[in-house]
């Protein structure tokens, strides 16, 4: 139900002039008009006082008879009143304060305008912050919606994870699947296998395993210095014969020195260089005669004489001149491809770690380049705890799902507002503003 609030406007105020004013003009002089302070009024009299509050039998100064109606309750009412304010009439004939200043009041045309505008412009934010929240709580299809916005995010989600799978699948596949880790393997082992060889190409006894096949060579290498070996054997004497020397070069007898016996060594030395003879290694021998003669037998004339060559390119063989042994090294990286059957070697005869990646073929090594760059299981842990971070976020009490939660709760306040803004527009809209008229005020003073 509308609320009605009656005023005096300006125009009617001016009533006073013709209805209150010549009940005083020409009644009262302008000393005592000048000297009056209070007004009471007792029925239809109204009684003027040159004092602040009158007392008993106080007399008054000035009094006025209306013709007919009763004012005694109007001062009481609006004794209280504002300068200012409008005065309003209530439902007993009474007036009072209205509670509203003149100037605040306005032309009822432009209140409607006003409040049109109000309305319009309430109206035009109502619709968008309904828009908006209509946007918000669109289907998953609808652009710029909550739901259309997880959607968009979880779609790409879905699809990093498939890419990722794609790759990790690809990485974890078989050993026929190009860029799997397993076929990478497989080639660098292949290709380290034709540059190697294989161990059945050995032309040694062992074909099984590449450092027993070495050893072996080794040891036939030793073999052929001790078949060399040259030796100087007495246990036989030639008949006849004081003494033979038989001189051997391993098992091969090389010549046998018969010492006569009328030619007995009395002694012998080996000596090298001996004075009077050429350059060389000599057995001396000093024979049991009167003059001792001496007899010059050239060791090197002998046997054949073998030195070890220093820095040999591949195989060092050593001679210890005390103990007459021999030794063979193989000198380090000497043993190529080019020695080596192709297949010599085999994947399965070399220690693990022993080959470096610098050791393959510049193919191989771009193979394995190519693997160490592709996705590392440190990145799929990181991608994993990403994804696991996302679904963390999405789901109830996450960061993701409580601004979601946020921005739905502030739409929702946002229409509360707009409602209760809207309940006040009504509000105003249903208090209608009724100025007194000429004929109502002219009827307080109606005469007989």
């Amino acid at each position: 139900m509308a609320t009605t609030i009656n005023y005096v406007s300006f125009e009617n105020l001016k009533q006073y002039d013709s209805l209150l004013k010549p009940f005083i003009d020409g009644k009262i002089s302008d000393a005592v008009k000048s000297s009056i302070k209070t007004i009471a009024i007792v029925g239809n009299t109204l009684k003027f006082y040159n004092v602040d509050q009158p007392v008993g039998e106080t007399a008054p100064v000035f009094t006025i008879e209306l013709p007919e109606t009763d004012l005694s309750g109007l001062i009481p009412k609006i004794k209280a009143a504002v300068a200012g304010n409008v005065v309003t009439a209530n439902a007993d004939g009474t007036v009072a304060d209205g509670g509203v200043k003149i100037t605040d009041l306005a032309k009822s045309a432009d209140v409607t305008k006003e409040i049109g505008t109000a309305k319009t412009e309430l109206e035009g934010e109502i619709k968008v912050n309904t828009d908006a929240i209509a946007k918000l709580n669109g289907t998953e299809d609808a652009e710029g919606s909550v739901a259309n916005a997880v959607k968009i995010a979880k779609n790409a989600l879905q699809e990093q994870i498939t890419s990722n799978k794609n790759v990790l699948d690809k990485l974890d596949g078989a050993v026929t699947v190009d860029g799997s880790v397993k076929k990478q393997i497989k080639d660098a082992s292949d290709a380290l296998d034709a540059k190697i060889g294989t161990l059945d190409n050995l032309t040694t006894t062992n074909k099984d395993n590449l450092v027993e096949a070495l050893e072996e060579v080794k040891t036939a290498v030793g073999n052929a210095q001790t078949a060399g070996e040259v030796t100087v054997d007495t246990t036989t004497t030639t008949a006849g014969m004081a003494k033979s020397y038989t001189i051997k070069q391993g098992a091969k007898t090389v010549a046998t020195i018969d010492i006569p016996k009328d030619m007995v060594v009395k002694s012998g030395a080996v000596e090298k260089d001996p004075k009077g003879q050429p350059a060389g290694t000599y057995l001396v021998l000093t024979l049991a005669n009167a003059t001792e003669d001496k007899v010059y037998v050239n060791v090197g004339t002998l046997v054949d004489i073998y030195t070890a060559k220093a820095s040999a390119t591949q195989v060092q063989i050593a001679i210890d001149s005390a103990t007459r042994e021999i030794s063979a090294t193989i000198v380090a990286g000497s043993v190529t491809a080019t020695e080596l059957a192709d297949s010599a070697v085999v994947t399965a005869k070399i220690a693990d770690g022993n080959v470096t990646k610098a050791k393959l073929s510049k193919e191989v090594q771009a193979s394995l380049d190519k693997a160490d760059t592709a996705l590392q299981e440190a990145d799929v842990a990181t991608l994993r705890t990403d994804v696991s971070d996302v679904k963390t976020s999405l789901a109830e009490g996450g960061a993701t799902a409580n601004a979601i939660a946020a921005a739905k709760k502030a739409g929702t306040d946002a229409q509360t507002s707009v409602n209760e803004l809207k309940e006040r527009v009504n509000t105003l809209e249903g208090v209608e503003h009724v100025a007194v008229t000429e004929a109502e005020i002219k009827a307080m003073f109606a005469t007989k």
